[in-house]
């Protein structure tokens, strides 16, 4: 039975140096990959960084909007109970790089 492409009565196969070629592009092509993912990676957690600051900066223009142009007092004590919570978690308004 005829398995593989014959060429002088002998079956041609890959050599090991043919597949460690293979190989290695393989791994090249992989690790670029790596690197644009994680770029990629990066840029939408600042895209999502900036719009949690433009959406609080909204809230805080719409606050003032009803309230004769006063912001949300900062200070828990001082404050209405409920004007803290814009900024409570402090990961939306700081925005740092996960590297650093």
């Amino acid at each position: 039975m005829f398995n593989g492409v014959l060429r002088c009565g002998r079956r041609m196969a890959f050599t090991l140096i043919e597949l460690l070629v293979v190989i290695s592009i393989a791994a090249v092509l992989i690790g670029l990959l790596l690197l644009v993912l994680k770029k990629t990676k990066e840029t939408a957690r600042r895209v999502r960084c900036l719009s949690n600051l433009r959406q609080i900066s909204n809230g805080f223009h719409v606050y003032a909007n009803e309230y004769n142009g006063h912001f949300p007092l900062a200070n828990p004590e001082t404050s209405s109970g409920g004007t803290t919570t814009l900024t409570s978690n402090r990961e939306y308004v700081l925005c740092r790089s996960r590297g650093r």
